[in-house]
């Protein structure tokens, strides 16, 4: 088994739904992906190209089970569980973390991934024989239509996001940005997979992904954030290639995220030049505010 980066297992778990062409599997008590776009992105990828996907979510726990309901895929309700298992044909991860958004951004969790077909087959072995044999959500609610196909589901409009991500990179071009940041940041370390690039404390006061965008996600050292977020929101990177916008998000007073979002992006080279003009314009411009802040 392979342990995953803290602030990884949601971005591999979506990667696990990329990658799958059978199958997937996942157990996890609670679930909530009504606003995760990125997560419900993966499964309607998944639906589209034919895969089986199963959910296995707890029985006695209220939460809104509608955004699942509209995708074809099969809910089973198991009473009292509480394990957290993701798995495609091909591998399998186990984790702490439960498919909520709100853990992603918050929570602290662990997790490991399987690395030989033996490991995810003992996964699977576990399902069939603890899991498989209850009932599923139709069962528990024979006056509703619950497993739904997307034909049949009525479709609602549903309101424009506060930012639209203009793009997505490709596994080729993901593998460009990991191979320039590692040039250019020896000494950070630098994780990459099909759908993301994740450099751990590439910033003193936060971790960078690059998804949609450069996706600075901040820690906890820092004793008040507010001058280094005024400064993100004041750099407009005029010299850059692209124009940016920037959505930060906020958790209970504190930041957890902010995303500069690259517009008509047409030249993956001209994208790395930006990203990395902008890692360094961000470590020289919040240098003294860090210093000051710092725990």
């Amino acid at each position: 088994m392979k342990f995953i980066p803290i602030m990884e297992i949601s971005s591999q778990i979506m990667t696990l739904i990329e990658e799958a062409e059978k199958e997937i599997i996942i157990v996890s008590p609670y679930v909530d992906i009504k606003n995760w776009d990125k997560l419900k992105r993966c499964l309607n990828n998944a639906i589209e190209r034919k895969v089986a996907i199963t959910f296995y979510i707890r029985e006695n726990a209220k939460q809104d089970l509608e955004p699942l309901r509209q995708l074809n895929v099969k809910l089973v309700l198991i009473k009292d569980l509480h394990a957290k298992i993701y798995l495609n044909e091909t591998y399998g991860i186990v984790s702490s973390q439960n498919l909520i958004q709100y853990s992603d951004i918050n929570s602290i969790d662990f997790g490991y991934s399987t690395e030989t077909e033996e490991e995810r087959d003992k996964l699977v072995k576990l399902i069939n024989k603890y899991l498989s044999k209850t009932k599923t959500v139709e069962q528990s609610f024979p006056e509703k239509i619950i497993v739904a196909k997307i034909a049949e589901v009525k479709k609602v409009e549903e309101p424009k996001a506060k930012v639209e991500h203009k793009i997505f990179l490709t596994e080729k071009q993901l593998e460009k940005i990991n191979k320039h940041f590692k040039d250019e940041f020896p000494k950070v370390k630098i994780n990459s997979t099909a759908t993301y690039v994740f450099c751990n404390r590439l910033l003193p006061f936060g971790d960078v992904m690059f998804r949609e965008g450069f996706e600075i996600r901040f820690k906890h050292n820092i004793k008040d954030y507010t001058e280094i977020i005024n400064i993100l929101e004041s750099l407009n990177f005029k010299n850059n290639h692209y124009e940016y916008k920037k959505d930060l998000k906020m958790d209970n007073g504190h930041p957890s995220s902010m995303l500069f979002i690259p517009q008509e992006v047409d030249n993956i080279y001209n994208l790395i030049d930006d990203y990395i003009f902008m890692t360094n314009t961000i470590l020289d411009k919040t240098g003294k505010a860090v210093a000051k802040e710092m725990i």
